[in-house]
Protein backbone atom coordinates (compact mmCIF):
# COMPACT_ATOMS: atom_id res chain seq x y z
CA UNK A 1 0.00 0.00 0.00
CA UNK A 2 2.68 2.71 0.63
CA UNK A 3 4.75 1.67 -3.02
CA UNK A 4 1.29 2.46 -3.99
CA UNK A 5 0.76 5.62 -2.61
CA UNK A 6 4.68 6.69 -3.34
CA UNK A 7 3.67 5.88 -7.19
CA UNK A 8 0.54 7.65 -7.16
CA UNK A 9 2.15 10.67 -5.25
CA UNK A 10 5.26 10.73 -8.23
CA UNK A 11 2.87 10.25 -10.90
CA UNK A 12 0.57 13.31 -9.59
CA UNK A 13 3.70 15.41 -8.68
CA UNK A 14 4.65 14.62 -12.71
CA UNK A 15 1.38 15.59 -13.88
CA UNK A 16 1.18 18.74 -11.94
CA UNK A 17 4.51 19.49 -13.42
CA UNK A 18 3.67 18.97 -16.76
CA UNK A 19 0.13 20.63 -16.40
CA UNK A 20 1.68 24.28 -15.36
CA UNK A 21 0.24 27.18 -16.42
CA UNK A 22 1.87 30.66 -16.79
CA UNK A 23 -0.16 33.21 -14.66
CA UNK A 24 -0.18 35.61 -17.83
CA UNK A 25 0.51 34.47 -21.13
CA UNK A 26 0.21 35.93 -24.92
CA UNK A 27 -1.61 34.25 -27.54
CA UNK A 28 -0.86 36.38 -30.62
CA UNK A 29 2.73 35.99 -31.19
CA UNK A 30 3.82 37.48 -34.58
CA UNK A 31 6.38 36.44 -36.72
CA UNK A 32 7.49 40.46 -37.25
CA UNK A 33 8.61 41.37 -33.94
CA UNK A 34 11.39 38.68 -33.43
CA UNK A 35 15.20 38.25 -34.15
CA UNK A 36 15.78 34.62 -34.57
CA UNK A 37 18.49 33.23 -36.66
CA UNK A 38 18.28 29.65 -37.13
CA UNK A 39 21.43 27.65 -37.00
CA UNK A 40 23.86 30.47 -36.74
CA UNK A 41 27.43 29.77 -35.46
CA UNK A 42 27.80 34.10 -34.72
CA UNK A 43 24.50 34.36 -33.33
CA UNK A 44 23.33 31.38 -30.80
CA UNK A 45 20.28 33.40 -29.24
CA UNK A 46 17.50 34.78 -30.37
CA UNK A 47 14.74 37.54 -29.33
CA UNK A 48 11.45 38.82 -29.03
CA UNK A 49 9.26 41.79 -28.27
CA UNK A 50 5.75 41.74 -27.33
CA UNK A 51 3.59 44.56 -27.05
CA UNK A 52 2.23 46.87 -24.55
CA UNK A 53 -0.95 45.38 -22.42
CA UNK A 54 -0.35 41.60 -24.50
CA UNK A 55 -0.23 39.60 -21.44
CA UNK A 56 -3.70 38.53 -19.48
CA UNK A 57 -5.08 36.00 -17.63
CA UNK A 58 -6.49 33.67 -20.59
CA UNK A 59 -3.83 34.99 -23.26
CA UNK A 60 -3.99 38.54 -24.82
CA UNK A 61 -7.45 40.78 -23.93
CA UNK A 62 -9.10 37.81 -22.06
CA UNK A 63 -9.34 37.86 -18.33
CA UNK A 64 -7.53 40.37 -16.01
CA UNK A 65 -4.42 41.98 -17.60
CA UNK A 66 -0.63 42.10 -16.35
CA UNK A 67 -0.23 44.53 -13.53
CA UNK A 68 2.82 46.86 -12.50
CA UNK A 69 4.96 44.44 -10.70
CA UNK A 70 7.63 42.28 -10.70
CA UNK A 71 8.32 38.87 -12.36
CA UNK A 72 9.59 36.01 -11.02
CA UNK A 73 9.12 32.85 -13.50
CA UNK A 74 8.30 32.89 -17.28
CA UNK A 75 6.79 29.97 -19.42
CA UNK A 76 7.66 29.31 -22.83
CA UNK A 77 5.13 26.89 -24.86
CA UNK A 78 7.12 24.03 -26.48
CA UNK A 79 6.66 22.86 -30.12
CA UNK A 80 5.38 19.72 -31.54
CA UNK A 81 8.91 18.47 -31.61
CA UNK A 82 10.75 18.90 -28.08
CA UNK A 83 14.50 18.06 -27.42
CA UNK A 84 15.97 18.25 -24.01
CA UNK A 85 19.38 18.10 -24.76
CA UNK A 86 22.19 20.10 -22.50
CA UNK A 87 22.72 23.27 -23.02
CA UNK A 88 25.84 24.77 -22.03
CA UNK A 89 25.31 28.34 -20.61
CA UNK A 90 21.89 29.07 -21.33
CA UNK A 91 20.77 32.69 -20.39
CA UNK A 92 17.63 34.44 -20.55
CA UNK A 93 17.42 37.95 -20.50
CA UNK A 94 14.85 40.48 -20.09
CA UNK A 95 14.18 44.28 -21.05
CA UNK A 96 11.88 47.10 -21.74
CA UNK A 97 14.56 49.31 -22.86
CA UNK A 98 12.26 49.77 -26.29
CA UNK A 99 9.43 51.46 -24.66
CA UNK A 100 6.32 51.06 -26.98
CA UNK A 101 8.68 50.21 -29.96
CA UNK A 102 6.95 46.89 -31.58
CA UNK A 103 9.90 46.19 -34.07
CA UNK A 104 13.52 45.49 -34.80
CA UNK A 105 13.60 47.49 -37.59
CA UNK A 106 14.83 46.77 -41.35
CA UNK A 107 18.04 44.64 -41.15
CA UNK A 108 19.66 42.84 -44.03
CA UNK A 109 20.01 39.03 -44.02
CA UNK A 110 23.09 37.81 -41.75
CA UNK A 111 22.44 40.84 -39.46
CA UNK A 112 20.49 41.13 -36.49
CA UNK A 113 19.36 44.00 -35.07
CA UNK A 114 19.51 43.03 -31.61
CA UNK A 115 18.45 44.82 -28.79
CA UNK A 116 21.21 45.84 -26.42
CA UNK A 117 21.23 46.49 -22.25
CA UNK A 118 19.36 43.30 -21.53
CA UNK A 119 19.08 42.25 -17.85
CA UNK A 120 19.75 38.86 -17.63
CA UNK A 121 17.84 37.03 -15.38
CA UNK A 122 18.39 33.48 -15.84
CA UNK A 123 21.60 31.59 -16.07
CA UNK A 124 23.36 28.54 -15.86
CA UNK A 125 26.93 27.52 -16.93
CA UNK A 126 26.42 23.65 -18.00
CA UNK A 127 24.43 20.80 -18.47
CA UNK A 128 20.95 22.88 -18.10
CA UNK A 129 18.19 20.63 -19.93
CA UNK A 130 14.74 21.35 -20.81
CA UNK A 131 13.34 18.25 -18.01
CA UNK A 132 10.11 17.57 -18.27
CA UNK A 133 9.11 19.28 -21.15
CA UNK A 134 6.51 17.80 -23.55
CA UNK A 135 5.19 18.71 -26.70
CA UNK A 136 2.19 21.25 -26.99
CA UNK A 137 2.88 22.24 -23.21
CA UNK A 138 4.23 25.26 -21.23
CA UNK A 139 7.77 25.12 -19.64
CA UNK A 140 8.07 27.29 -16.52
CA UNK A 141 12.04 28.41 -15.66
CA UNK A 142 12.31 29.96 -11.92
CA UNK A 143 14.82 33.26 -12.53
CA UNK A 144 17.65 34.03 -10.60
CA UNK A 145 15.96 37.48 -9.24
CA UNK A 146 12.99 39.43 -10.07
CA UNK A 147 12.68 41.46 -12.86
CA UNK A 148 10.37 44.94 -12.46
CA UNK A 149 7.42 45.10 -14.96
CA UNK A 150 5.48 47.54 -16.96
CA UNK A 151 2.26 46.70 -18.64
CA UNK A 152 2.34 49.93 -20.51
CA UNK A 153 5.74 49.06 -22.16
CA UNK A 154 6.68 46.37 -24.52
CA UNK A 155 8.86 43.47 -23.29
CA UNK A 156 11.57 42.21 -24.90
CA UNK A 157 12.80 38.31 -24.31
CA UNK A 158 16.29 36.83 -25.33
CA UNK A 159 17.17 33.17 -24.76
CA UNK A 160 21.01 32.20 -25.84
CA UNK A 161 22.89 29.09 -25.60
CA UNK A 162 26.74 28.78 -26.36
CA UNK A 163 29.38 26.04 -26.43
CA UNK A 164 29.37 22.96 -28.79
CA UNK A 165 27.36 21.41 -31.35
CA UNK A 166 23.49 20.69 -30.57
CA UNK A 167 23.59 24.14 -28.57
CA UNK A 168 21.05 25.73 -31.03
CA UNK A 169 17.96 27.31 -30.56
CA UNK A 170 15.39 26.11 -33.18
CA UNK A 171 12.04 26.72 -34.00
CA UNK A 172 9.27 24.21 -34.57
CA UNK A 173 6.91 25.08 -37.68
CA UNK A 174 4.12 21.87 -37.12
CA UNK A 175 0.07 22.36 -37.59
CA UNK A 176 -0.02 24.81 -34.86
CA UNK A 177 1.04 28.32 -34.15
CA UNK A 178 5.22 28.34 -34.49
CA UNK A 179 7.17 27.58 -31.08
CA UNK A 180 10.26 27.91 -29.51
CA UNK A 181 11.97 24.15 -28.75
CA UNK A 182 15.11 23.41 -28.02
CA UNK A 183 17.72 21.62 -29.86
CA UNK A 184 20.04 21.80 -32.86
CA UNK A 185 17.45 23.46 -35.81
CA UNK A 186 17.89 21.17 -39.50
CA UNK A 187 14.59 20.33 -41.25
CA UNK A 188 12.12 21.13 -38.80
CA UNK A 189 13.64 24.78 -38.03
CA UNK A 190 14.40 26.00 -41.17
CA UNK A 191 10.79 27.02 -42.30
CA UNK A 192 9.65 28.27 -38.52
CA UNK A 193 8.20 31.82 -38.79
CA UNK A 194 9.55 33.10 -35.12
CA UNK A 195 6.37 32.46 -33.86
CA UNK A 196 6.67 32.04 -29.95
CA UNK A 197 3.88 31.95 -26.67
CA UNK A 198 5.45 33.56 -23.84
CA UNK A 199 4.38 34.18 -20.06
CA UNK A 200 5.24 34.95 -16.54
CA UNK A 201 4.19 34.58 -12.98
CA UNK A 202 4.44 38.46 -11.14
CA UNK A 203 4.78 39.34 -7.78
CA UNK A 204 2.70 42.21 -6.87
CA UNK A 205 4.01 45.70 -5.96
CA UNK A 206 1.68 48.14 -4.97
CA UNK A 207 2.33 51.80 -6.16
CA UNK A 208 2.00 54.68 -3.44
CA UNK A 209 -0.85 56.38 -6.58
CA UNK A 210 -3.84 54.50 -8.22
CA UNK A 211 -3.86 56.25 -11.86
CA UNK A 212 -7.50 56.52 -12.65
CA UNK A 213 -6.53 57.49 -16.25
CA UNK A 214 -3.90 59.20 -18.21
CA UNK A 215 -5.06 60.50 -21.49
CA UNK A 216 -3.57 63.50 -24.33
CA UNK A 217 -5.58 65.30 -27.29
CA UNK A 218 -3.97 67.47 -29.84
CA UNK A 219 -5.04 70.79 -29.93
CA UNK A 220 -3.63 73.39 -32.86
CA UNK A 221 -0.85 74.71 -31.29
CA UNK A 222 -0.46 72.50 -27.96
CA UNK A 223 -0.88 69.01 -26.31
CA UNK A 224 -3.06 68.85 -23.52
CA UNK A 225 -2.31 66.12 -20.93
CA UNK A 226 -5.07 65.13 -18.58
CA UNK A 227 -4.88 63.11 -15.63
CA UNK A 228 -6.82 61.28 -12.67
CA UNK A 229 -6.05 59.67 -9.18
CA UNK A 230 -8.43 57.34 -6.85
CA UNK A 231 -5.59 57.15 -4.15
CA UNK A 232 -2.87 58.94 -2.80
CA UNK A 233 -0.45 57.87 -0.59
CA UNK A 234 2.56 60.02 0.84
CA UNK A 235 2.41 61.72 -2.55
CA UNK A 236 4.77 64.85 -2.67
CA UNK A 237 4.19 65.49 -7.09
CA UNK A 238 4.06 64.41 -10.63
CA UNK A 239 6.91 64.97 -13.34
CA UNK A 240 5.16 64.83 -16.63
CA UNK A 241 7.84 63.93 -19.01
CA UNK A 242 8.43 64.15 -22.77
CA UNK A 243 10.37 62.34 -25.40
CA UNK A 244 10.70 61.67 -29.08
CA UNK A 245 11.99 57.85 -29.35
CA UNK A 246 9.53 56.31 -26.60
CA UNK A 247 12.52 55.21 -24.68
CA UNK A 248 14.56 58.76 -23.32
CA UNK A 249 12.24 61.53 -21.59
CA UNK A 250 13.00 64.62 -19.94
CA UNK A 251 11.06 66.48 -17.53
CA UNK A 252 9.07 69.43 -19.27
CA UNK A 253 6.78 70.28 -16.18
CA UNK A 254 6.13 69.57 -11.97
CA UNK A 255 2.87 69.15 -10.78
CA UNK A 256 2.19 69.43 -7.19
CA UNK A 257 0.10 66.96 -5.72
CA UNK A 258 -3.62 67.99 -4.54
CA UNK A 259 -3.81 65.87 -1.89
CA UNK A 260 -3.60 67.14 1.68
CA UNK A 261 -0.57 66.58 3.09
CA UNK A 262 0.30 64.13 0.10
CA UNK A 263 -2.69 61.73 0.97
CA UNK A 264 -6.19 61.16 -0.33
CA UNK A 265 -8.89 58.33 -1.45
CA UNK A 266 -10.57 61.19 -2.84
CA UNK A 267 -10.61 61.47 -6.70
CA UNK A 268 -8.37 64.32 -8.07
CA UNK A 269 -8.32 65.95 -11.10
CA UNK A 270 -4.84 67.07 -12.89
CA UNK A 271 -4.00 69.05 -16.29
CA UNK A 272 -1.16 70.19 -18.17
CA UNK A 273 -0.98 72.03 -21.55
CA UNK A 274 2.47 71.62 -23.30
CA UNK A 275 3.57 74.09 -25.80
CA UNK A 276 6.38 73.10 -27.85
CA UNK A 277 5.31 69.68 -29.47
CA UNK A 278 7.64 68.52 -32.17
CA UNK A 279 7.20 67.34 -35.66
CA UNK A 280 6.68 63.31 -35.31
CA UNK A 281 6.16 61.50 -32.36
CA UNK A 282 5.94 63.03 -28.81
CA UNK A 283 5.48 60.71 -25.78
CA UNK A 284 3.99 61.30 -22.65
CA UNK A 285 4.33 59.90 -19.65
CA UNK A 286 3.89 60.63 -15.78
CA UNK A 287 6.55 59.98 -12.94
CA UNK A 288 4.95 60.17 -9.41
CA UNK A 289 7.59 61.18 -6.49
CA UNK A 290 6.85 60.57 -2.88
CA UNK A 291 7.36 62.85 -0.19
CA UNK A 292 10.63 60.57 1.10
CA UNK A 293 11.75 61.50 -2.72
CA UNK A 294 11.16 57.55 -3.83
CA UNK A 295 10.18 58.04 -7.95
CA UNK A 296 7.70 55.79 -9.72
CA UNK A 297 6.32 55.20 -13.55
CA UNK A 298 2.65 55.47 -13.37
CA UNK A 299 -0.16 53.91 -16.32
CA UNK A 300 0.71 53.88 -19.90
CA UNK A 301 2.81 56.00 -22.56
CA UNK A 302 1.07 58.43 -24.71
CA UNK A 303 1.78 59.17 -27.92
CA UNK A 304 0.40 62.29 -29.94
CA UNK A 305 2.10 62.53 -33.58
CA UNK A 306 2.12 65.09 -36.05
CA UNK A 307 3.43 65.38 -39.49
CA UNK A 308 5.43 68.34 -40.93
CA UNK A 309 2.11 70.42 -41.96
CA UNK A 310 0.94 70.08 -38.28
CA UNK A 311 -1.34 67.12 -38.84
CA UNK A 312 -1.05 64.41 -36.71
CA UNK A 313 -3.28 60.79 -36.18
CA UNK A 314 -4.32 58.32 -33.41
CA UNK A 315 -4.98 54.66 -34.72
CA UNK A 316 -6.70 52.38 -32.67
CA UNK A 317 -7.39 49.51 -31.08
CA UNK A 318 -4.19 47.40 -32.03
CA UNK A 319 -4.83 44.82 -32.25
CA UNK A 320 -8.18 44.92 -34.23
CA UNK A 321 -10.61 43.00 -34.94
CA UNK A 322 -13.91 44.28 -36.72
CA UNK A 323 -13.31 48.32 -36.64
CA UNK A 324 -9.91 50.48 -36.60
CA UNK A 325 -10.65 54.04 -35.67
CA UNK A 326 -8.21 57.00 -36.67
CA UNK A 327 -8.46 60.26 -34.67
CA UNK A 328 -7.01 62.58 -37.20
CA UNK A 329 -6.20 66.46 -36.58
CA UNK A 330 -6.45 68.17 -39.96
CA UNK A 331 -5.06 72.16 -40.55
CA UNK A 332 -8.13 72.69 -43.52
CA UNK A 333 -11.23 71.59 -44.45
CA UNK A 334 -9.26 68.60 -46.51
CA UNK A 335 -10.72 65.85 -48.42
CA UNK A 336 -8.88 62.72 -46.23
CA UNK A 337 -8.11 59.39 -48.51
CA UNK A 338 -7.57 56.68 -46.16
CA UNK A 339 -6.09 53.09 -47.45
CA UNK A 340 -5.12 49.61 -45.54
CA UNK A 341 -2.37 48.23 -47.36
CA UNK A 342 -0.99 44.39 -46.91
CA UNK A 343 3.15 43.73 -46.00
CA UNK A 344 3.39 43.05 -49.70
CA UNK A 345 2.27 47.22 -50.41
CA UNK A 346 -1.04 46.07 -51.87
CA UNK A 347 -3.59 48.32 -51.10
CA UNK A 348 -7.01 45.87 -50.13
CA UNK A 349 -9.18 48.59 -48.99
CA UNK A 350 -9.61 52.58 -49.63
CA UNK A 351 -12.13 54.94 -49.16
CA UNK A 352 -12.49 58.95 -49.29
CA UNK A 353 -14.09 61.25 -46.65
CA UNK A 354 -14.38 65.16 -46.06
CA UNK A 355 -12.00 66.36 -43.56
CA UNK A 356 -13.01 69.00 -41.10
CA UNK A 357 -10.42 71.58 -39.30
CA UNK A 358 -9.50 69.97 -36.10
CA UNK A 359 -10.30 66.93 -35.06
CA UNK A 360 -12.02 63.60 -37.19
CA UNK A 361 -13.08 60.60 -35.86
CA UNK A 362 -12.76 58.10 -38.66
CA UNK A 363 -13.39 54.46 -38.88
CA UNK A 364 -12.63 51.55 -41.59
CA UNK A 365 -14.42 48.22 -41.45
CA UNK A 366 -12.16 45.22 -41.24
CA UNK A 367 -14.27 42.06 -42.46
CA UNK A 368 -13.82 40.05 -44.86
CA UNK A 369 -10.14 41.30 -44.31
CA UNK A 370 -7.49 37.90 -43.49
CA UNK A 371 -5.78 38.35 -39.88
CA UNK A 372 -2.36 40.11 -40.36
CA UNK A 373 0.08 42.88 -40.03
CA UNK A 374 -1.04 45.78 -41.90
CA UNK A 375 -0.63 49.78 -42.64
CA UNK A 376 -3.52 52.80 -42.27
CA UNK A 377 -2.71 55.48 -44.64
CA UNK A 378 -4.10 58.66 -44.26
CA UNK A 379 -3.30 61.40 -47.04
CA UNK A 380 -4.90 64.45 -48.60
CA UNK A 381 -3.58 66.90 -51.40
CA UNK A 382 -1.96 69.41 -48.58
CA UNK A 383 0.87 67.46 -47.43
CA UNK A 384 -0.30 64.99 -45.04
CA UNK A 385 0.75 61.56 -45.87
CA UNK A 386 1.16 59.31 -42.29
CA UNK A 387 1.10 55.76 -41.87
CA UNK A 388 0.51 53.58 -38.98
CA UNK A 389 0.49 49.89 -38.64
CA UNK A 390 -1.68 47.36 -36.77
CA UNK A 391 -2.54 43.92 -36.35
CA UNK A 392 -6.26 42.24 -37.34
CA UNK A 393 -6.62 39.34 -35.53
Amino acid sequence: MKKILLLSFALLSSFLMQAQVPEFYNTFASNLNNNYPLQSSTYRKAQWIFGPNEFNAGGTGIGSAAYFGNISKIFIKMGTGVSSNPYTNFTISLSQNVGTSLSFGNTPGGSYNFVTGMTTMFFQASGFALTGAAASSWYGINLNGSFPYNPNLSLVLEIKVSGGLGNSLSLTNGALQDRMFGGFASTVGTTASGKLNFGFNMIATPLPVNLASFTGEKASTCDNLQWTTSDEQNCDYFNLQHGIDGIHFTNIAKVNTKAENGNSSSTLNYEFNYSSPKAGHNYYRLEQVDIDGKASILGNIIDLERDETGNSISVYPNPASDIIHAEVYCKGNYQIHLSIIDVKGKVIRETKVAGQQGLNSLQMNLDQIEAGNYILKVSDKHGMNISRKFLKK
